[in-house]
């Protein structure tokens, strides 16, 4: 006959299995991994933390995913290794302390890492979770263009971009310009500028060329922006 004594030591025993078993499946994990389990864990059962574990993996995994689909989307295959700790301290910090909804003007002579000092700013965005969108001013123009060909309605095109949180316009002024051109930025940046999203810009041009080439009105915006000068050599030869 089965005592209370009996009873109890199986109990304690099936109980310290348990834990044995908790402890092995949270063995691997590492110390922010384990303090998410203990928080997450509210009985004492080796089938919960299991579930736990498999879910906190799941949801890095399905994290991963989405942010490796969004790297691909915007970060060209040239600058899919740019990163912010690749930019010099000074540079670094001023791009990281900035206000968040100020624009960036990045200027300076071709081949010196301008885009890849804004691709670097894109990935910390991403990671942040940010919404991106990057086109270059060519390509943008020819966005707006497509409306008239009956590619889309130009003012949803416009606000789409006034919208998004972050707008990455490569390599401003290239090409040829008209009052259309000049209309089209105008407009967007105007937009960006009162919903408080910031406009990451790079060109070839200073920014009192390009209040020149665009006019007065562009260039009284582009002075809300923090302009940087990056100086160097040409990566490109």
């Amino acid at each position: 006959m089965t005592t209370d004594r009996q009873l109890f030591g199986a109990n304690q025993s099936i109980k310290d299995l348990q834990a044995k078993n908790q402890r092995e499946q949270i063995s691997s994990l590492k110390s922010n991994d384990f303090a998410v389990i203990i928080n997450r864990l509210k009985v004492d059962d080796a089938a919960a933390a299991k579930n736990a574990i498999l879910q906190l993996r799941q949801e890095r995994r399905d994290r991963r995913r989405v942010l490796s689909e969004r790297l691909a989307r915007w970060m060209p295959p040239l600058y899919k290794k740019a990163h912010i700790r690749q930019l010099n301290a000074n540079l670094r910090q001023r791009l990281l302390t900035m206000p968040k909804e100020q624009g960036l003007l990045l200027w300076g002579a071709s081949g010196v890492g301008k885009t890849h000092t804004a691709m670097a700013l894109i990935r910390w965005h991403i990671t942040q979770r940010n919404a991106v969108q990057r086109f270059t001013y060519t390509e943008l123009l020819l966005k707006l263009r497509a409306c008239f060909n009956g590619g889309g309605n130009e003012q949803a095109v416009i606000k789409s971009l006034m919208d998004v949180p972050v707008l990455f316009i490569d390599d401003l002024a290239a090409g040829s310009l008209s009052d259309y051109s000049t209309m089209a930025v105008l407009n967007i940046i105007d937009g960006r500028i009162e919903q408080c999203r910031p406009t990451i810009i790079t060109s070839n041009l200073s920014p009192e060329s390009i209040e020149q080439v665009f006019g007065e009105r562009l260039g009284s915006r582009l002075k809300t922006f923090l302009a940087l000068k990056i100086s160097g050599q040409d990566k490109r030869k």
